[in-house]
């Protein structure tokens, strides 16, 4: 694939009369980063879904060999990439080449190295739980945590906001996302807090389909506050002992304390969190400048996973002109900031049709496809919502 494109960019270079350009080689040297990137993806893709169906079934030994399999495989993969490099300014490609690679062997390295310290010789049998929460209900969420870990000792409960639950140099959505890719249980923890928050519902969504076990648990909330879907299923009361004892009875074990001492402990760290505020607008306007974000930030950004293009939904159009107006009742500078994003959100939304309405087959023209206007309109989307969000409130990352 790289050499193919390679061949298309001499075509073009000598089409433009620029075949002698100084810059041949760093073009050709991305052409190479970009197909190994991809590689590196699928890689660690097929890991994860190997070590999910070896279900932590492997020894210290087993992850060694398989570790080391995977590195030689990978190093001689981009070994191979740079033998191929040929046709005019050969020693200049093939070291701009080998500098492009170095750096895709290293991180793929990382990333393995990550994948088998967090997956490779987790105990058989002791599916991770997955408890989504809103940020500001961090302390409620560390608590249940705790003593979930502690009654099921090995079983891991994933808490997106809890130190070291996603390591340094992770990126924060991948993370999530591949913990939501998990069968295990998911424990909805359900407050005034995060009750209409869209990011525990993009969880609970993402779920839906995949996990047999979704168990909400409220905290100072009623149960008939729970809208639906979620409130349609079986909802359990932590501020109820008898309640709490059935959290423990659906994953599978014996709550071994006092409940009522827990359900005591649950209201102290209540007691630490604050409400969120009731200001209406800003909470809608935060809402949908999330949502927007995660839908953007799922495109993909190199040529090589175009095609992912086509499995993203677009925000429905009055999504983008509601972020005007609502936005425009903070002030001017949150209406530029708004009027901005809506450039490049429209600019996102018009490139990734032209993908959307064409057929698999015979497929897209790659080449017709306007990258940098591709990315910088990503680019420019993720800036002016992440402005707009820190002009409306400084502290919105608690409020989402």
């Amino acid at each position: 694939m790289a050499r193919e494109e390679k061949a298309r960019l001499v075509v073009q270079m000598h089409a433009d009369g620029a075949t002698d350009t100084a810059l041949f080689p760093a073009a050709v040297a991305k052409i190479y980063a970009d197909v190994y990137s991809g590689f590196r993806k699928a890689v660690i893709d097929d890991l994860r879904s190997v070590l999910a169906q070896r279900s932590g079934n492997l020894d210290e030994a087993a992850v060694v060999a398989m570790k080391g399999r995977l590195e030689s495989s990978c190093a001689d993969t981009a070994r191979q990439m740079i033998d191929e490099v040929g046709g005019p300014k050969v020693p200049d490609l093939t070291l701009a080449v080998r500098e492009a690679l170095a750096q895709g062997v290293m991180d793929l390295k990382r990333d393995l190295a990550i994948e088998f310290e967090r997956e490779a010789i987790r105990p058989l049998s002791t599916q991770e739980v997955f408890l989504s929460h809103a940020a500001v209900d961090e302390p409620l969420a560390a608590l249940i945590a705790r003593e979930i870990e502690r009654i099921f000792p090995g079983r891991h409960v994933f808490v997106a906001s809890r130190p070291g639950d996603i390591k340094v140099g992770q990126k924060w959505l991948e993370e999530i996302e591949r913990h939501l890719q998990d069968r295990g249980p998911l424990v909805v923890l359900v407050t005034p807090n995060s009750v209409m928050r869209p990011w525990l519902w993009f969880e609970v969504g993402a779920s839906w389909f995949m996990r047999d076990d979704i168990i909400a648990v409220c905290v100072g909330l009623e149960k008939a506050a729970v809208p639906a879907p979620l409130g349609a299923r079986q909802l359990l009361s932590l501020d109820r002992a008898a309640e709490v004892r059935q959290l423990f009875r659906q994953l599978g074990g014996e709550y071994d304390g006092e409940a009522a001492e827990l359900v005591k402990s649950i209201s102290a760290a209540r007691s630490t969190v604050t409400n969120a505020p009731g200001d209406a607008p800003k909470h809608e306007l935060l809402s949908l400048l999330h949502q927007l974000r995660l839908i953007a930030t799922s495109f993909p950004r190199n040529r090589s996973n175009g095609e992912q293009i086509r499995s993203v939904t677009l925000w429905p159009e009055a999504d983008t002109a509601s972020l005007r107006a609502l936005a425009a009742t903070f002030g001017m500078p949150a209406a530029t900031l708004a009027a901005e994003a809506h450039r490049h959100l429209i600019t996102v939304a018009d490139l990734a049709r032209q993908v959307q309405n064409t057929g698999r087959q015979p497929g897209f023209e790659w080449e017709r496809f306007d990258w940098p206007r591709w990315i910088s309109a990503l680019d420019g989307a993720e800036r002016c919502l992440l402005s707009l969000a820190d002009v409306v409130d400084p502290k919105w990352r608690s409020l989402v």
